[in-house]
């Protein structure tokens, strides 16, 4: 769990801030505490960039978590989980097409804090989320609360992997990448590429 140095709101940042917390919380996590991260914990996150799962899938991690996203946890909040609005799993897809099979928690990150006052493990329990893929993501339109329209395509073609994939929309994609300053970007770019060749373990 991990994979970067803290959770960064990465709509927020540049691609090159992402690069360094990628480098600095995979080296911390293997150099420090010897662990092999593969998942992004972005718990509390309160903003995404579309590239952020193609950057982690470079940086070698296979998968993200999170508490809060585009439609934020409005099941939770008004009744139950099973009024999510999309998927609790997804694949989370960059314009570049790398990605990562991310899990939206449905219980928010509440998620077992009335274990203590329930009577058995049932009830502490919330049911399960389910997706249809007839729903393309998106909860019953009579129970869910109103929220945004599903985001747009990046124009990948649906995963085989998942049912219910979901491609969120290149909001600053395309450009973002002159934001770095040119020795940066070769230095960020030689890194992605060493980690690239890494072999597999």
């Amino acid at each position: 769990m991990g994979g970067t140095y803290n959770e960064p709101n990465t709509n927020l940042t540049s691609p090159e801030t992402t690069i360094r917390n990628l480098v600095h919380g995979i080296g911390f996590q293997r150099d420090v505490l010897g662990a092999e991260p593969a998942t992004a914990w972005q718990l509390d996150v309160f903003g995404h960039d579309p590239q952020f799962p193609g950057l982690a899938a470079d940086a070698g991690l296979t998968s993200s978590s999170w508490a809060r996203g585009p439609h934020h946890q409005w099941g939770p909040a008004q009744g139950g989980v099973d009024r999510m609005q999309f998927c609790s799993e997804f694949e989370w897809i960059a314009p570049s097409g790398r990605g990562l099979l991310t899990h939206y928690m449905p219980a928010h990150y509440s998620a077992g804090w009335s274990m203590d006052s329930s009577t058995s493990l049932a009830d502490a329990e919330p049911p399960p989320t389910r997706c249809s893929t007839a729903q393309k993501g998106r909860a019953d339109p009579e129970r869910a609360h109103p929220g945004p329209a599903p985001a747009a395509s990046s124009g990948s073609p649906p995963s085989p992997r998942l049912g219910c994939a979901l491609h969120l929309a290149a909001l600053r994609v395309r450009a973002a990448q002159g934001v770095l300053r040119r020795g940066a970007r070769r230095t960020g770019q030689a890194w992605l590429g060493a980690v690239a060749r890494r072999p597999a373990t």
